[in-house]
């Protein structure tokens, strides 16, 4: 018999979770209304900008949580962050239209 409430996880289960997002081999970092990294993983923060302008992978990433609260505009190329910031936008602005969504 199923006695769980609906919508709720297990504390073990959440903490799961969080590990496996910060460390998955894929970059992660969703971003608040204001287009700030509410948390980012470790992949993402090995994408960084080479002399040059280039997007590239570094060897010794940044801490992740030096990226919390930061625009990609302030971690990106100009080129990239440009393009990423603009698609945010769009998106976080059609998703305001809908009644039901939960966006912080």
């Amino acid at each position: 018999m199923d006695t769980s409430v609906p919508g709720q996880q297990d504390a073990s289960d959440a903490a799961l979770v969080d590990m496996l997002m910060l460390e998955a081999p894929v970059a992660s970092g969703p971003v608040r209304v204001r287009l700030r990294f509410r948390w980012v993983n470790a992949a993402l923060t090995r994408l960084s900008s080479a002399p040059g302008g280039s997007f590239r992978t570094v060897r010794s990433p940044p801490d992740p949580s030096a990226w919390t609260g930061l625009r990609p505009s302030a971690v990106w190329p100009e080129h990239v962050a440009t393009r990423a910031e603009t698609a945010l936008r769009k998106v976080l602005a059609r998703a305001c239209r809908w009644p039901s969504a939960a966006i912080r």
